[in-house]
């Protein structure tokens, strides 16, 4: 018997599974398998087993991990990352004009943040969200905090 996380999607998260799922089956079919997926070792995701091969597994788990949750019931934590995204989160509470309540919370917000921003720029993904459209341009201070908080790391 194995866990089956049960997680929600959001809107654009869904829409994308969607589309890939389609276009994927409509490959597989067509005999254009995946047959090497070892560019998709680099971060731990969990495996969610929806497709009969692993490499086909490998690369949709690496996908979903990218994508927008509304509920994220766990995170898989990648050891290598979650060290620098410690020190990445630490540097940007310290700017903040805020109280953070939770430091649990506030630091799985940042790692599945930067997690996926990984992902994305790994494959070249784009999954527009529409809250950091001109967000250099309407935060400016935080942008740069931002920034400085990321090449520390």
């Amino acid at each position: 018997m194995s866990l089956a996380p049960a997680t929600r999607l959001g809107y654009n998260g869904r829409k994308y599974l969607l589309v890939y799922l389609s276009l994927a089956l409509h490959r597989i079919k067509r005999g254009h398998d995946i047959t090497d997926s070892r560019m998709c070792n680099f971060l731990t995701t969990y495996p969610y087993a929806v497709l009969s091969d692993d490499d086909e597994n490998l690369c949709l788990d690496m996908l979903i991990a990218s994508l927008t949750f509304i509920h994220r019931p766990f995170t898989l934590y990648d050891p290598l990352l979650a060290a620098h995204v410690m020190r990445v989160s630490d540097a940007l509470s310290g700017g903040l004009n805020a109280t953070i309540h939770n430091r649990h919370l506030w630091y799985a917000d940042i790692y599945n943040f930067i997690y996926a921003a990984i992902i994305q720029n790994k494959f070249h993904l784009w999954f527009d969200d529409k809250k950091l459209h001109d967000v250099q341009r309407r935060y400016p201070q935080l942008w740069r905090h931002v920034q400085q908080a990321l090449k520390r790391d």
